[in-house]
């Protein structure tokens, strides 16, 4: 009778601890998932509202989620991206990109 009592405890706290640790571990993959998906937006929404470039200073006028900071001249360069600027008939007037090395110009313009 007691080892059976055993056999279920330990299948039970396997179990209890099994659904603690996914739950942690999914929040914290999730928690990650939606800061990076927020900054990515921040930036690519800086760089639309400032032509294609980076400002020296950003305040960001959206509310700050999970004590978000905001952008320095420092964090500027954690970002590698380039731009390419279009006019009406779609005939390209303008490639930037300083701000990347693994790209050259003749793939950005193709």
């Amino acid at each position: 009778m007691i080892r059976h009592f055993r056999k279920q405890f330990i299948i039970f706290s396997t179990c209890a601890l099994l659904l603690v640790i996914v739950t942690i571990v999914g929040s914290i993959s999730s928690i990650t998932y939606f800061r990076a998906h927020q900054e990515v937006n921040s930036v690519l929404q800086i760089l639309s509202n400032n032509e294609g470039e980076m400002p020296a200073r950003t305040v960001s006028s959206q509310p700050q989620l999970f004590s978000q900071s905001q952008f320095t001249k420092e964090s500027l360069y954690q970002y590698r991206y380039f731009s390419a600027t279009f006019n009406k008939k779609n005939k390209q007037m303008q490639i930037e990109d300083s701000h990347i090395l693994s790209v050259s110009p003749a793939e950005i313009q193709n």
